[in-house]
């Protein structure tokens, strides 16, 4: 019996000292999975973080993308209204150029007459006047042109500024 006595013994030592390292692999193991937790609990408030980040960008993206299409319909207007300005004063240049025809033709006859009537004064007071009189027109149009550049000016301004702000946007 003594002998059996120590056999059990012995397994006893093996069992309680298998027991002890279990208990250590299993503290190990508690401990691996706080830290693990740990990582865990860290990634999901990255991820919430991020999620929110992910919104907010979303929302300016689209604040962003409504404005540049406002831009693009202002600025087709702006390309349409230009165009009829580049109409408009194309008209004008076509009127110049009649009124400067006629101003020439004007000259011309103004010459024939001086050279024929040459003594009738009260003709040629009536004529200077008809010419003052196309001359102060043609200021008038000078004017209107002036006035039509300036605009085009303005909008060639504007129309850069739009594009400018449409290359800084992208």
């Amino acid at each position: 019996m003594p002998d059996e006595l120590d056999e059990l013994r012995r397994r006893l030592d093996r069992v309680e000292g298998r027991q002890d390292s279990e208990s250590d692999l299993r503290a190990m193991m508690d401990g691996d999975l706080a830290r693990l937790t740990v990582r865990l609990d860290a990634q999901n408030t990255l991820l919430r973080a991020l999620s929110a980040t992910q919104s907010d960008h979303t929302q300016r993206l689209a604040r962003l993308e409504v404005g540049q299409e406002r831009l693009e319909v202002r600025f087709g207007d702006l390309e349409v209204r230009f165009g009829d300005l580049e109409v408009r004063f194309g008209g004008l240049e076509e009127r110049v150029g009649g009124l400067q025809l006629q101003l020439s033709g004007l000259e011309q006859r103004f010459g024939g007459l001086e050279e024929r009537v040459g003594g009738l004064q009260l003709q040629l007071s009536g004529l200077e006047e008809k010419f003052g009189g196309i001359v102060e027109r043609f200021g008038v149009l000078e004017e209107r042109q002036d006035r039509t550049q300036e605009t085009v000016g303005r909008i060639e301004v504007g129309v850069q500024a739009i594009i400018g702000m449409l290359g800084d946007g992208r």
